[in-house]
């Protein structure tokens, strides 16, 4: 008898492994997971699910979504509901975010809504995390456009907003478990709601516009806006960072890359600057005292205004606002006893075992922590030379 090639064989393998599974258009993919409150049982869970190909959406595209809903006791208890209620058969495989409402956040039950296991539903450990503002199914909604139909693209706008702009963060279920499960440090999260066009501060204040998701200045194809983040003390979120403060934020945090902020100058003038990270900061933790110290290089939008400042002065002016900015946010943050600066990974570093740092009130610490930021500006170009004689 011949030989059967290789190269059947294999084919044979993964057609066997295939023959109990259903057919392409017999799947809903879940692309986004909503919790919520909810009115008569405990959780309202929504799912933003991409429909089959087969079935165009009314503009034609060929995919499009439609956002289902049902209330549970649990996450699970939801889905099967949901399950049970659709010709398709729903499938988590491309599940890429998880969005918690503000009012469940805060009322300290995201912890408790995710009491089963993501693995019994196959969703990956690394999917996003967002809290909403706004109603949640508004909030998938508007994340549409003509472009996009399906919505598809949310994971790759969240991760490309926080890598180049700096305005909003990029945290996945597993970093949010770890920061749950171990007080080195407090947790951040993606902050979003429909877009209201009213200016609401965060827990800083004092920002001349905050960028803050569903409060933008702004009209376009999407309905909904993806801007700063909320902040957690614990499993609790007890407030929300603007996109300027998110920034410093990360800097002081070693996650910055690059993005751009608006400093109050002379007169009652702004000065725009696009600043880049080039060095991981320095941090120091010694006798209740903490000390950041962060490099940082930078080019000056439209110079003009600075005419005939040197390139030293406009250096130590950025430095000083920027550290001043920095040590606002950072007593805000210590108010409510959120470690989002990380300054608890420093302080485990003293202990010799994991019992002596467990057993150890660090947040009693830290609450008495004076922090001091000493910020390093490099000016690397203007396109004015005269600014930088």
């Amino acid at each position: 008898m011949k030989k059967l090639p290789l190269l059947f064989l294999s084919l044979l393998v993964l057609l066997g492994g295939c023959i109990e599974t259903l057919p392409v258009d017999q799947y809903s993919y879940v692309l986004n997971i909503g919790i919520d409150k909810g009115e008569r049982l405990p959780y309202l869970v929504t799912l933003m699910v991409s429909t089959p190909s087969s079935q165009p959406s009314e503009s034609g595209a060929s995919g499009s979504f439609m956002v289902i809903s049902a209330e549970g006791r649990n996450l699970f208890e939801a889905i099967e509901t949901l399950g049970a209620n659709q010709p398709n058969e729903l499938n988590f495989a491309r599940t890429s975010l998880i969005m918690f409402s503000r009012k469940l956040a805060e009322e300290n039950l995201i912890a408790k809504s995710m009491d089963v296991a993501l693995g019994k539903l196959k969703i990956r450990q690394n999917l996003r995390v967002a809290i909403a503002e706004s109603d949640i199914k508004a909030v998938f909604e508007g994340f549409a456009s003509s472009s996009d139909p399906s919505a598809t693209k949310l994971k790759v706008k969240v991760s490309h907003s926080a890598n180049h702009t700096a305005k909003t963060v990029d945290t996945s279920w597993n970093q949010m478990r770890e920061c749950f499960e171990y007080n080195t440090q407090d947790a951040m999260a993606t902050f979003c709601g429909v877009n209201q066009k009213e200016i609401r501060d965060d827990m800083v204040g004092g920002s001349v516009y905050p960028y803050v998701g569903g409060a933008t200045l702004a009209e376009g194809e999407l309905k909904t806006s993806i801007m700063g983040s909320a902040v957690f003390n614990g499993t609790k979120m007890v407030g929300i960072l603007d996109g300027q403060h998110t920034m410093l934020t990360l800097m002081a945090r070693g996650e910055f890359d690059r993005g751009r902020i608006i400093l109050q100058y002379q007169d009652g003038q702004q000065m725009s600057v696009n600043l880049s990270g080039n060095a991981a900061p320095t941090i120091r933790l010694e006798k209740g005292k903490v000390s950041f110290t962060i490099k940082l290089e930078a080019d000056i939008e439209m110079p003009e205004i600075m005419y005939g400042v040197s390139v030293q002065e406009l250096e130590r002016y950025i430095e000083n606002y920027i550290a001043n900015e920095m040590a606002r946010v950072f007593m805000a943050v210590q108010r409510a006893e959120a470690d989002v600066f990380c300054v608890g990974q420093q302080a485990i570093k003293k202990f010799s075992s994991i019992e002596e740092w467990e057993s150890f009130d660090w947040k009693s610490e830290y609450k008495e922590l004076i922090a001091s930021f000493t910020i390093i500006v490099k000016l690397n170009h203007s396109p004015d030379d005269i600014a930088l004689e």
